[in-house]
């Protein structure tokens, strides 16, 4: 029958203990590329599917979860989501905006900068000596509150930017928070 998650699934069949849930980041809904890391060699080898999508050789011991096998980006770090604020009537004039950020790359990353598009101004600020241990998320505040008093719709932009940043399509995530 039908179960309400992966962990009930797996209980009441004793299958897919490998299996995980998560978003795993395709490039686009018809290129089936992933950059997730927690897929990254973290599957059970089959004997019957020895190359990927690309054609490319499975890890005969620790293959990627998914059609592709790849290796993480070594300088990758992004925005996964808006933790806080969400849409609601109880939004302040001293608004604390608060994202997870992930280190989606093997290196260690440190002194990289976040910004948000609020209201038409931009609002920068570095991370200083916060390190990002690879694959590492870490929810981050702006030290910079907003005033949300306005009862109307927010359309906000945040991005990370890393010199060294290998992938782009993972810095920029856009949100609307509505204050009803």
């Amino acid at each position: 029958g039908n179960r309400a998650d992966l962990a009930d699934w797996q209980q009441a069949t004793g299958r897919d203990g490998s299996s995980i849930t998560v978003d795993p980041l395709f490039v686009t809904q018809s290129d089936l590329h992933v950059f997730r890391p927690e897929l990254f060699q973290a599957g059970s080898p089959v004997a019957e599917v020895p190359t990927d999508i690309d054609g490319d050789l499975r890890d005969p011991v620790s293959p990627c979860i998914g059609a592709d096998e790849f290796t993480p980006l070594p300088n990758d770090i992004g925005i996964t989501a808006l933790v806080n604020p969400q849409s609601g009537c109880d939004l302040t004039g001293g608004q604390t905006i608060t994202l997870t950020i992930q280190n989606y790359g093997t290196n260690s990353q440190t002194g990289f900068v976040i910004s948000m598009i609020f209201e038409g101004e931009t609002i920068t600020e570095n991370v200083g000596t916060q390190v990002l241990q690879p694959f590492e998320m870490w929810d981050y505040s702006f030290s910079t509150s907003v005033d949300m008093t306005n009862r109307k719709d927010y359309h906000l932009v945040f991005y990370t930017s890393l010199d060294s940043d290998e992938n782009n399509s993972n810095d920029t995530l856009r949100a609307t928070i509505i204050h009803r």
